[in-house]
């Protein structure tokens, strides 16, 4: 909760790069930002910070903030994305489907006294319900308020040595119950279709990690109605702000960054159009 420099999501990377135990798992961090930086601020923030600066360009090379409102996901190498919800945090979390149950929880978005918006109770409710079996959570304050509302929504709370010169921090974990949700995804998967919507969902998948076949007729990929010489991809603009041109401009934005990595199928030559 409160993305802010991203400095959280790095560390994360690169604790992960270093511990986990196979090529197939994933992490899909997810976090909430009201005030997105731009990468400059960002990146000037980030210097101080060495020891994560070979993570902090592969993050900045790929983000093109300040963002829009909406979702955005950022795919990386190590089996890492990032998804970015742009707004209000208990709107997007309360509007976003997740694949799975959160694992852990990082619940600063600054102290609660300077924005008590992101420890309302309706914030408090929402990580229960989109919690799993064994989630966990952490944050760097230890005010009263949060650990009885931690404890409200069915966590147990211990408090810890802060970091620094912070005395204490709270740290827990979910009672497990009856009706604790339990994480389970489906591992194989069969496309129909080698066109480019049946090679965007393979790809998808892909890097989630699953097996995944893809069926069709045709002995090569994009053989039918996908299969244009040069396609032109552009968002829909229009003068007022809307859902469509919210998604729009949020699936461009993902294909910038996507073409990254595919430079011998995509370029990047940008159009000019009058209307």
């Amino acid at each position: 909760l409160g993305f802010g420099t991203g400095l959280n999501f790095l560390a994360t990377w690169k604790i992960w790069k270093e511990t986990r135990s196979s090529d197939s798992q994933r992490l899909h961090y997810i976090s909430c930002e009201k005030h997105p930086l731009s990468q400059l601020e960002i990146r000037r923030a980030l210097q101080p910070w060495t020891e994560i600066s070979d993570l902090s360009e592969k993050f900045l090379q790929k983000y093109s903030g300040p963002l829009p409102e909406g979702i955005h996901r950022l795919q990386f190498e190590d089996g890492v994305s990032l998804s970015l919800l742009i707004g209000d945090a208990y709107q997007k979390l309360k509007s976003v489907v997740f694949p799975r149950s959160v694992d852990a929880w990082f619940l600063d978005g600054f102290a609660p006294q300077r924005n008590p918006a992101m420890w309302s109770p309706e914030i408090f409710q929402t990580i229960r319900s989109l919690s799993g079996e064994d989630s966990t959570f952490s944050t760097y304050t230890s005010a009263v308020f949060v650990k009885r509302a931690m404890e409200a929504n069915g966590f147990e709370v211990e408090k810890i040595k802060g970091f620094r010169r912070k005395r204490e921090m709270l740290k827990g974990k979910l009672k497990s119950t009856p009706h604790t949700k339990k994480n389970s995804i489906p591992q194989s998967f069969v496309v129909v279709g080698a066109g480019l919507s049946g090679i965007a969902a393979a790809y998808a998948l892909s890097k989630r990690g699953a097996n995944v076949k893809i069926v069709d007729r045709a002995a090569e990929i994009c053989s039918g109605a996908s299969g244009n010489d040069i396609a032109i991809g552009a968002p829909v603009m229009t003068t007022l702000p809307s859902m469509q041109t919210r998604f729009s401009l949020a699936a461009f934005m993902f294909v910038q960054q996507l073409i990254q990595d595919f430079p011998n199928v995509f370029c990047q030559r940008g159009a000019l159009q009058f209307s």
